[in-house]
């Protein structure tokens, strides 16, 4: 491993990519392509079936089962950062937090935001970060494995001098009303907040948690909905794909072009369509049962 000397000499060598805040220039220039454009389209037809499949439950079953894929999200996003979800559900169920009920019922600012990363680290084995703002130092990095599997830097995270304004251009970004479909904006949401990398620990946790709140706020905009809990969670379908996840995340970086935000895009579509592919015949399934 490298000490705190070692990585600040290397960021500062010019030999490895630093994000910075012009990654927000970089989202105001995304022209969707036509893959994108069908990807989205496709993606919305198959979320249309979904909600009419879910709506098709009796009123307390559908309760139910939001409810418990809101408990699957909570475990399989612990899971993916490999901690001890039984210890955060027992604190959860204990204290009455958890991030997704938070922001659910809190509008979406400055200090709502911090709140919403906080309560992700609360109970976990960096429950110590859950009281820090944000990051403070500038040793970050973004890893990939070297010759002989060997832990090198692929990028190193934004100055910790400029979270403070990448939260509020975020926030203002998140509560922006040019919305013509559903998904988007999470997306970008989540490759932002996993890109900038301004918390110690959980950045991909709560990047995902936010795509898909989001998803869900535009989904009773847009489609008219009317559901007071999210249709939709997906933590679970970026189990097989971990390398390209990290890849995709790190050319936003890298690369910062619009064909790295138009993969991003897809890649995180294709992970929805993977979510509601895995959990259809389980709805069936219920269905079934209760006849």
């Amino acid at each position: 491993m490298y000490s705190t000397e070692e990585l600040l000499k290397l960021r500062n060598s010019g030999n490895y990519p630093v994000v910075n805040l012009k990654i927000f220039d970089s989202i105001k220039k995304i022209n969707l392509s036509s893959r994108t454009l069908n990807n989205l389209e496709y993606t919305e037809e198959v979320y249309i079936e979904r909600i009419n499949t879910l709506k098709s439950l009796d009123e307390i079953v559908q309760d139910k089962y939001l409810n418990k894929i809101k408990e699957i999200e909570n475990m399989d996003n612990q899971s993916l950062e490999k901690e001890d979800y039984f210890l955060i559900d027992l604190f959860q169920e204990i204290t009455n937090e958890n991030p997704i009920d938070y922001l659910l019922n809190t509008d979406m600012n400055k200090e709502s935001f911090i709140e919403g990363h906080k309560l992700i680290l609360k109970g976990t084995s960096r429950d110590d970060l859950s009281t820090v703002d944000h990051r403070h130092n500038n040793d970050t990095f973004i890893s990939c494995k070297g010759p002989n599997d060997e832990v090198i830097p692929y990028y190193f995270a934004l100055d910790h001098k400029d979270i403070p304004e990448a939260i509020d251009r975020i926030v203002e970004y998140y509560n922006s009303n040019s919305d013509t479909n559903v998904f988007e904006k999470g997306i970008i949401t989540h490759g932002l907040v996993a890109a900038l990398q301004m918390f110690n620990d959980g950045n991909t946790r709560y990047a995902r948690l936010l795509q898909y709140l989001k998803i869900h706020e535009l989904s009773n905009k847009l489609l008219k909905t009317d559901s007071d809990k999210p249709l939709l969670y997906g933590t679970r379908a970026y189990f097989p794909f971990r390398g390209d996840y990290r890849q995709k995340m790190a050319d936003l970086v890298t690369e910062g072009n619009n064909d790295a935000w138009n993969d991003w895009i897809n890649f995180n579509l294709n992970r929805i369509q993977d979510r509601m592919s895995y959990e259809e015949p389980k709805i069936e399934r219920v269905k079934t049962l209760l006849k």
